[in-house]
């Protein structure tokens, strides 16, 4: 869809940062929840949301280096320009945003 678009951004980023979001819906919202990806492109900026039933919202954790996991939101907030969650009909929904690069 991004290329159809013409999008400038990098499909790695886009690709990393939809893994890690949906991810966190399958790890932490419950083994019923659907989900929902939202994709817009508005002049420069690109936004991908996830929705879900479960109003739990994400944690950026402090990085142990003993732990399996729990770095998704951490990949998150290092990749993506801004990122936030919204209430969205009793769950929520996390978005990031991504500005074109500068050439």
């Amino acid at each position: 869809m991004l290329t159809a678009w013409g999008a400038p951004h990098d499909l790695g980023d886009v690709e990393l940062l939809v893994s890690e979001l949906v991810a966190n819906v399958v790890d932490h919202a419950g083994d019923e929840s659907v989900l929902t990806v939202e994709v817009s492109l508005a002049d420069t900026w690109l936004r991908i949301a996830v929705v879900d039933g479960s109003a739990i919202r994400p944690v950026v954790h402090e990085l142990d280096h003993t732990a399996a996991r729990g770095r998704g939101m951490q990949i998150v907030e290092a990749v993506a320009d801004r990122w936030g969650a919204d209430e969205h009909h009793g769950g929520k929904r996390v978005w990031v945003e991504l500005d074109a690069p500068q050439v």
